[in-house]
């Protein structure tokens, strides 16, 4: 449909198109008349409304963190070291996780036992530390533990093993600060 000459119109004027079940394009252009001296050479549309449709019916969403999907229309939550198998997603149940064969791991949302990769051996990357608060003496303990989540081995022949926990000096206060209240 075509909408006549407006240039010198100063209100909205609301046009409603009928459109026929099935895909359609819609198009807007917008041609300068010959005049410059009133108008603001512009075409402004404030709002396009589509009735009659269903939403959700046109539209895929993404999966929320820690569910993935294999193109379904389901969000499948399968935890960490955990696959959803093909047998499952075809049957719908989304629920059937199956646990990542021994010395293997997989992020959450894994829909296929291919997901599941090989545990490396640890290494000195995958170890974290944690310091508790300043004691009495200026001193603390620290502690180390494997990162989480955790994806080595540490029963793998080339992992590296956690150091025990030790003691360290506290960091001197800032200018101006205590530990004391």
């Amino acid at each position: 449909e075509v909408v006549g000459l407006a240039s010198q119109a100063n209100r909205w004027q609301e046009v409603s198109i009928p459109l026929s079940r099935g895909p359609h394009s819609l198009e807007w252009s917008y041609s300068k008349d010959m005049g410059t001296q009133v108008g603001a050479d512009a075409a402004m549309i404030q709002l396009v409304e589509v009735e009659g449709t269903a939403f959700a019916d046109h539209r895929c969403f993404a999966c929320s963190e820690g569910f993935s999907s294999v193109g379904s229309a389901h969000c499948v939550s399968c935890g960490a070291n955990h696959y959803l198998p093909a047998a499952a997603e075809q049957e719908h149940d989304y629920s059937s996780c199956l646990e990542c064969p021994s010395g293997s791991w997989s992020p959450p949302g894994t829909t296929s036992a291919l997901g599941c990769r090989p545990r490396p051996a640890c290494t000195e990357r995958d170890v974290g530390l944690k310091m508790s608060q300043c004691m009495p003496g200026e001193q603390r303990t620290v502690t180390a533990r494997w990162r989480q989540p955790r994806v080595c081995d540490p029963e793998h022949q080339d992992s590296v093993q956690l150091p025990g926990d030790r003691t360290s000096a506290c960091e001197p206060c800032q200018p101006g600060m205590s530990r004391k209240a």
